[in-house]
Formats: structure tokens, sequence, C-alpha cells
């Protein structure tokens, strides 16, 4: 299996390590890995740091082979190391960004209460009860709740063309 130019994307270590996995961890690493959440990559930290201080006598090689050999990036794993060993810590700092003003976890609650009570409120409805905006409401129903909303298209049943169907006559060509 090629996966580009060994030691150049992957890293110097890339190619002893590579050579050492069986096919199946191979395709883990040529497959790129979803992005890990704040947490999942919180523990993933943890354990690294205690495989390293433990297991692996604080030699980052074995660290990173153990792990490459789960199948995680070496990156991923030289960075964690990294940190820890220059600033000491495992967790990651706290991410930036804006707070949430209006779209709060208490009204995500109220809105999640509204919504078990009755299923079928409507947008506006729920808008006025929150006391916030109808699009608002809509991202937070899609987006924090996973909620699909869909719309009923009713098929028309009594055109003429329906009606002379049933009756048996070819409306179109009179």
């Amino acid at each position: 299996m090629q996966c580009g130019a060994p030691g150049k994307q992957w890293g110097p270590h890339f190619d002893r390590v590579f050579a050492d996995l069986n096919s199946e961890n191979r395709l883990k690493i040529a497959l790129k890995m979803p992005r890990l959440s704040k947490v999942e990559g919180e523990v993933l930290a943890k354990n690294i740091v205690h495989f390293f201080e433990n297991s692996a006598d604080r030699v980052t090689s074995k660290a990173v082979h153990h792990f490459v050999a789960e199948g995680y990036r070496e990156r991923t794993i030289r960075s964690i190391l990294s940190r820890y060993l220059k600033e000491g810590r495992v967790t990651q700092k706290q991410r930036g960004g804006r707070p949430a003003t209006v779209c709060t976890q208490k009204v995500v609650r109220k809105a999640q209460n509204f919504l078990d009570e009755n299923p079928n409120i409507s947008i506006r409805c729920l808008a006025d009860k929150l006391k916030i905006a109808k699009s608002t409401v809509s991202d937070l129903k899609r987006l924090k709740l996973g909620y699909c909303t869909k719309t009923a298209v009713t098929v028309p049943q009594d055109l003429p063309e329906f009606a002379a169907e049933k009756q048996g006559v070819d409306y179109r060509h009179g």
C-alpha cells in the first residue's frame, strides 16, 4: 500500500514505525481519523502521558510507536508529548470564541421541555414562549436539539385532470 513519500509528509520516524504495522493499522493511518472533540483529545492526552511516564520509560519514540500502532497520528502524539514536556500540562488551553448570549443552556433546556410536551409546536409559538427570534429557535431546533423539520405537501385530488381520469376520460386530448 503506497501512502505518498514516507519520511516527508509523515515525519522522520514513520518509515520504521510503518514497516512494523500490519495492514489493518496501515489502513487506519492512511485514512484520516476524524477530528477529536476537546474531551476526547484530553482523554487521549492523559492516556499518552500515562503511557509515556509508566511504560515507555519517558522515551518519546516508544510512546509514539505504541500509539501510532493503535491508529493515531504521529503528529498528534508528538504535539501532546511536546506540550507535556515543555509546559508540564496535559490538558489543552481553553478554546476561545464569543460566548452564547441568546441561546444559552437555560434556553436550550426550556425549548427541549416545550418540545417534549408538544412536539408539533410551531416555531413562531415557541419563539413567543421563549422570547427569542424565530430564526434563533429554528437554528436551536436543528443544530442543538437535532430536530429535522419537514413540511407536509398535499397532492391536489380535485383537479379536472384527476376527476376525468377517474371516469376513464382522457382530459388532455379532448
